[in-house]
């Protein structure tokens, strides 16, 4: 299996000009001399690569290639190719390449024994996102202590469930109601602002407003938002985008929700913005693929539905995937799903995760 992946993965490339290199099925020259070049997967360095100064094609002696695909993200450009071997054509995966110092000749490497794996050339650490915080009974989710120490642990981003107050304003909440998580009960929406502040969380906490963490943290983290819809209407998202804009943190943050109404409506206000669509239950398998593109990024499915081939499914659409967890299954699930080459995971033991992708 190892040996396919490595195969399937060979034909990659930054574009080349047309100097002796042409695309569209031509055959590749042969090289004098080779690049090393770090990628995020290991790529077969052989006789017969073809290089053109600081332009790079890589694939077997005198096979023929084809370019499929480039995808510029904020981690910059990436390539997809896809070459011809005597089984026919084969997709390679998306690969970012980006060039080194050293260079050898190309006697010294005949294969991929002779390429050293390091961490660059390994697939791409995923997204750790802190869930509601990832504070794991360190402090109250959503608390602004659970934040303060996921940005002081560098998490990639926090995540933040939003709920609207009845003067609607947006807060830092999971639940519909304040019973599970603060000394008071009943549903938020019956609950003003100031109401809610006279709430305590169980570490003696206030609840946070939106704004609030938007003031406290600003620019030294990124956010990851939950939309949902209130009494089946998209109210959320006009106020969400004006502190948005008003902070300056259009590309800091990514919006999730399981409304695709809501995330439409954002698009709409914000077409830069980044949206990701949430999965569960049924809609894991059945989900849309051409839908979903035509607003979003990626999907955020339940890590306990998933497996390699829905991973690769969204990836071959182009399409980000971001796991999430119960708190009950996240340790018993996360090794497998980050294994199937997930984007991203919501993690409540944000430190365990960091530990566990390290390594």
């Amino acid at each position: 299996m190892k040996k396919a992946v490595v195969c399937c993965i060979i034909a990659i490339s930054l574009l080349l000009n047309t100097d002796g290199n042409v695309f569209g099925g031509a055959e590749i020259a042969k090289a004098s001399s080779i690049s090393t070049y770090k990628t995020t997967a290991n790529i077969n360095m052989r006789k017969g690569a073809s290089i053109k100064s600081s332009r790079i094609l890589v694939v077997p002696k005198g096979k023929k290639v084809i370019y499929i695909s480039k995808k510029r993200t904020k981690n910059g450009t990436w390539y997809k190719m896809k070459y011809k071997n005597k089984k026919g054509w084969l997709n390679g995966q998306y690969i970012k390449v980006v060039k080194t110092i050293k260079s050898v000749k190309h006697e010294n490497t005949p294969n991929a024994a002779k390429v050293k794996t390091t961490k660059e050339n390994i697939a791409i650490h995923p997204l750790i996102i802190a869930h509601r915080g990832g504070a794991n009974h360190l402090a109250s989710e959503h608390s602004l202590l659970a934040y303060k120490q996921a940005v002081d642990k560098k998490a990639d981003y926090i995540e933040i469930d939003l709920r609207l107050t009845k003067d609607n304003q947006l807060i830092a909440m999971h639940d519909e109601t304040v019973d599970r998580t603060t000394n008071g009960t009943g549903k938020v929406s019956d609950y003003t602002l100031q109401q809610l502040k006279q709430l305590s969380l169980s570490d003696g906490q206030k609840i946070p407003s939106l704004e609030e963490i938007f003031a406290r943290f600003r620019k030294t983290t990124k956010y990851y938002i939950e939309t949902r819809k209130v009494d089946g209407k998209t109210v959320m998202e006009d106020e969400l985008l004006k502190l948005v804009h008003q902070y300056g943190l259009e590309k800091q943050v990514i919006i999730q929700s399981y409304s695709q109404d809501s995330l439409k409506r954002v698009k709409s206000l914000d077409p830069n913005i980044s949206l990701i669509l949430l999965l569960v239950g049924d809609t894991v398998k059945n989900v849309n693929i051409n839908a979903v593109k035509q607003y979003a990024i990626g999907v955020g499915p339940y890590a306990q539905l998933i497996d390699k081939s829905f991973v690769d499914r969204m990836h071959q659409a182009n399409l980000k995937v971001h796991a999430w967890f119960d708190h009950s299954n996240e340790k018993e699930l996360i090794h497998k799903t980050l294994q199937y080459g997930v984007d991203g995971v919501f993690t409540d033991y944000l430190a365990d995760t960091q530990k566990m992708i390290k390594k």
